[in-house]
């Protein structure tokens, strides 16, 4: 039976800013890197007028697995991360693909606009395919993801909430009418 993880937040940054920082790369880069024992690689990065699309890659760290998983395993496990977001919309999905473990993951979320900014959500759900430990890994990974969620909605206190700006300045609150499709490789 798949584990349902739960995050939210509330932000002091409008959904358009959160998804500005989420069109730029230096903010995408940063947030690879931000939960410490998670680095992650970029693998693409496209902006269009419409909507966001990331991926990204990690190995799945030994502490978060447990021990009698660890023991048993050859190599770490790796995770691709495929995040979607609508950018009318302030919604998006996200699907996990792992190597090396039995498992699936995906997620919705959203920024809902509040008075003083918005809320974050991800709603995600999370099986592992293991006989007998299968439950306990997922328990350990949803902690685990809950928290690495939570390093991430911290860093949206870094879009400057006046101009939209993040990381070098640069506005990209509004991409414009011309659609900016740049993949990184």
């Amino acid at each position: 039976m798949p584990t349902t993880i739960t995050e939210a937040a509330d932000l002091d940054r409008t959904p358009a800013q959160v998804l500005a920082a989420l069109g730029d790369e230096a903010f995408v880069l940063r947030r690879c890197t931000a939960e410490g024992s998670l680095s992650g690689q970029l693998l693409q990065h496209l902006v269009t007028s419409s909507a966001i699309e990331i991926v990204t890659t990690a190995r799945v760290p030994a502490e978060w697995l447990p021990s009698r998983v660890r023991a048993a395993v050859d190599s770490l496990p790796m995770v691709t991360r495929r995040e979607s977001w609508d950018r009318r919309s302030g919604t998006g999905r996200t699907e996990f693909d792992f190597t090396g473990v039995p498992a699936r993951a995906a997620a919705t979320m959203s920024l809902d606009p509040r008075p003083a900014g918005c809320r974050v959500t991800h709603i995600l759900e999370l099986a592992v395919y293991l006989p007998f430990v299968g439950a306990l890994v997922e328990q350990d990974l949803g902690r685990r993801i809950g928290a690495a969620l939570r390093t991430e909605f911290s860093l949206y206190a870094a879009v400057d909430a006046h101009s939209g700006a993040v990381g070098d300045g640069a506005d990209t609150s509004d991409i414009g009418p011309h659609d900016r499709a740049k993949p990184t490789p």
